[in-house]
């Protein structure tokens, strides 16, 4: 690839990659393989409790369930995301067929499932049926924000913060509007607007060469290591967030670590739910919260949640004149270190020795 370049031969490497992807099910194969091979070697001169597999990637489930299998030891599936109720990994009736069959085959002898909220759960058990469950949240690594400035350091500008994927069901044209026109009614007054590793840098870029005044205020940042980001952000004064309804995500978790304020965008707005109606990749489900991260932030007092585009209009004055008074934005948030991954991890161990280990 750095020979030559990366769109030379791009369809012989999706091919390859597409192989690798379906074969890995069937033989051991594909670059996870290598995990397999050593947890083999390992459990040979080694006594352990209880085997882990954490998907996506989920061929780690084949692994774990054969060396469950040979070793005589349980095993615990480990959801982030679903697998065959995924949209994006079954994009057709082929591939859905495909993951159904290899997620009930993989998961007929595990010991126990857990997964990150309820709606996911639910999710799973359209395919995987009469298995125990256990909900252990996503979390943040404490040690990688132990030298983080719980204040930034004062600025004249306000500094916004977007990071990772965006996705067709964000209203993120909806919220650049709105701080558009709040800034062309309000001549001096500064924000600035990071996007950190995102996916839609094109869609952002047209939409933002129709405003001018916007362009000059937005900047979109090239993926970086963690570390460096982490200090990036604790530059910034407000972290933006988008819903996601039915589940939580994982980036919600570190902007808590970070602790500046949240901006929730958004509850009940008649656009966004416009977009949802037509991208949010999950099937609706009324007996099962769609307000996960505003029931979060509230709890925590982490931030504010912003109804529709019309509140974050009347919103943003105050946050501004705050702002200016104080040179920063106070997050008093509370009860944030039960997110933390070692608290998290604890969780797991109190389930596996609870409903693992001593069934």
């Amino acid at each position: 690839m750095l020979k030559y370049g990366e769109n030379k031969y791009r369809l012989l490497r999706k091919a390859i990659t597409a192989w690798y992807e379906l074969m890995q099910f069937l033989f051991f194969v594909g670059p996870k393989v290598g995990l397999y091979k050593g947890a083999k070697a390992y459990l040979k001169t080694h006594k352990v409790d209880a085997i882990i597999a954490t998907g996506e990637p989920f061929v780690l489930f084949k692994y774990a369930a054969k060396l469950s299998r040979d070793n005589g030891i349980p095993w615990v599936a480990d959801y982030r995301d679903p697998w065959t109720q995924s949209a994006s990994r079954s994009p057709n009736k082929f591939r859905k067929l495909w993951n159904t069959f290899f997620e009930k085959h993989f998961l007929s002898g595990v010991g126990h499932i857990t997964t990150v909220s309820e709606f996911f759960q639910e999710q799973i058990i359209n395919v995987i049926k009469d298995k125990a469950f256990s909900i252990i949240t996503n979390g943040y690594d404490e040690d990688a924000f132990k030298n983080l400035n719980e204040i930034p350091e004062k600025s004249v500008v306000l500094k916004l913060a977007f990071v990772g994927s965006l996705y067709d069901w964000h209203p993120w044209r909806s919220v650049l509007t709105v701080i558009l026109n709040f800034l062309k009614e309000n001549n001096d007054c500064q924000i600035h607007i990071s996007f950190f590793g995102i996916n839609k840098q094109l869609e952002i870029v047209s939409f933002l060469k129709q405003y001018p005044m916007l362009e000059s205020n937005v900047k979109i940042v090239s993926s970086m290591p963690n570390h460096q980001l982490i200090k990036e952000l604790g530059q910034q004064h407000l972290l933006l967030l988008f819903n996601y309804y039915h589940f939580v995500g994982t980036k919600i978790y570190d902007y808590l670590a970070l602790k500046r304020p949240i901006l929730f965008c958004y509850t009940h707005d008649k656009e966004a739910l416009a977009l949802k109606e037509k991208y949010y990749p999950f099937p609706p489900n009324s007996q099962l919260s769609d307000t996960l991260q505003e029931e979060l932030i509230r709890e925590t007092r982490s931030g504010y949640l912003v109804k529709d585009a019309q509140h974050l209009a009347e919103l943003l004055p105050n946050i501004y004149r705050e702002f200016k008074e104080k040179g920063h934005l106070p997050c008093d948030s509370i009860n944030t270190e039960q997110f933390s991954r070692k608290k998290q991890v604890q969780l797991l161990a109190e389930v596996i020795k609870a409903r693992v280990l001593n069934d």
